[in-house]
């Protein structure tokens, strides 16, 4: 089976305004909206599916911008653009978050950020999902990263992370403003969001920037396992949703086919009746300090791939399980690796080469 990379290109935004200013006046509903999907083969053989949505004025135009974006995020890469396009009410990506891995960890990385911008549109991104009653899907909030989403490169470092890069636009018309990215083979999730200045130039009529917490929103989704929510030839309340394509103003609410695709993908037992609730995270902070030699200390739930990008001097993880011992190799073979997460309960034996300290948070949801 080969190695495939799907990047799920979230948003393409145009200002109406922008567009006419370019145009003589004339609107930007005048323009079509266009989707591509290809493939693009990496030279050294990682196969990666993009899905683009790009407003242009003709397929030709539409098909031009998506290369020249495909070309800027992977230099040296065929283009096949044999890709079948798909249309329900919702879709999935070909996989799900396993049970043990939930909730889902994921860190933000804010480096590069546009000024402005903080946390709180992270957070407020992954929020919504979290309420979801009749889901089981959650995210656990781990606060600041220094890892650097690399899933597009095809990079795999076990940590799910959002974080921020300058993605080229194609004209003045066409900027993706996120992606998520995911290998079918590792359970790890990326989030790029967009820091190049034309992604974010405000509507020239209602002065509007592109809200970031929506695309957050959006992404999540993707991070989820959900696909768009449409393609082509879409009912109202498709078009309506947050998982639609296009980015069509700020949208902080998931609506009713964002709620029913999360369900079905992660249904709650014994509920019956779709909506959201608030609901109050519970927080628990586990510092970790460790020192050069042997280290007994208890590491907070999540994989052991992400709670060790954060500790760079620890080498190994030992844990008594029954009558043996499991272990984590930071450059173990994978078959040694037969220690894969903590609890956040039990304690473990860490051999540091150095010393190295972090405060972790974990965040879960009733």
């Amino acid at each position: 089976m080969r190695t495939w990379l799907a990047v799920v290109v979230g948003f393409f935004l145009v200002a109406a305004g922008a567009v006419a200013a370019f145009n003589g006046g004339r609107s930007a509903a005048a323009d079509s909206i266009h989707l591509i999907e290809f493939e693009v083969v990496e030279p050294g053989g990682t196969v990666v599916q993009l899905h683009f949505t790009v407003r242009a004025e003709d397929a030709d135009g539409a098909y031009a911008a998506a290369v020249v974006a495909t070309r800027a995020l992977m230099p040296g890469g065929t283009i096949d653009d044999g890709a079948g396009r798909v249309s329900a009410a919702y879709a999935f990506w070909p996989w799900a978050w396993p049970a043990e891995l939930m909730p889902v960890a994921v860190a933000y990385n804010p480096a590069n950020a546009p000024a402005g911008i903080g946390p709180g549109a992270i957070t407020g991104g992954i929020d919504p999902w979290n309420a979801v009653t009749t889901s089981r899907f959650r995210v656990a909030y781990q606060g600041f990263t220094d890892a650097v989403p690399g899933l597009h490169t095809g990079a795999v470092d076990g940590a799910n992370t959002i974080g921020w890069l300058e993605l080229p636009c194609a004209s003045y018309r066409n900027c993706a403003l996120g992606v998520t990215a995911k290998v079918e083979d590792a359970l790890e999730v990326d989030i790029i969001l967009s820091s190049n200045p034309e992604a974010r130039r405000p509507d020239v009529r209602t002065g509007e920037v592109p809200d970031v917490q929506t695309t957050v929103l959006h992404e999540v989704g993707h991070l989820a396992g959900l696909e768009h929510s449409c393609y082509d030839t879409c009912s109202s309340a498709e078009s309506g949703a947050v998982m639609f394509p296009m980015y069509q103003g700020e949208l902080r609410a998931l609506q009713a086919d964002d709620i029913a695709g999360i369900s079905a993908l992660y249904p709650v037992s014994n509920t019956t009746q779709p909506g959201t609730v608030p609901v109050e995270p519970v927080a628990m902070a586990y510092p970790v300090t460790l020192l050069d030699g042997w280290n007994l200390v208890v590491l907070p739930p999540g994989p052991l791939a992400n709670t060790m990008q954060l500790l760079p001097c620890a080498e190994a993880v030992y844990v008594r399980d029954g009558q043996q011992w499991a272990v984590w190799l930071r450059d173990g073979a994978a078959a040694l690796n037969g220690l894969q997460a903590a609890s956040g309960e039990s304690a473990y034996w860490l051999w540091a080469g150095g010393s190295c300290a972090q405060t972790f948070t974990s965040v879960s949801y009733p």
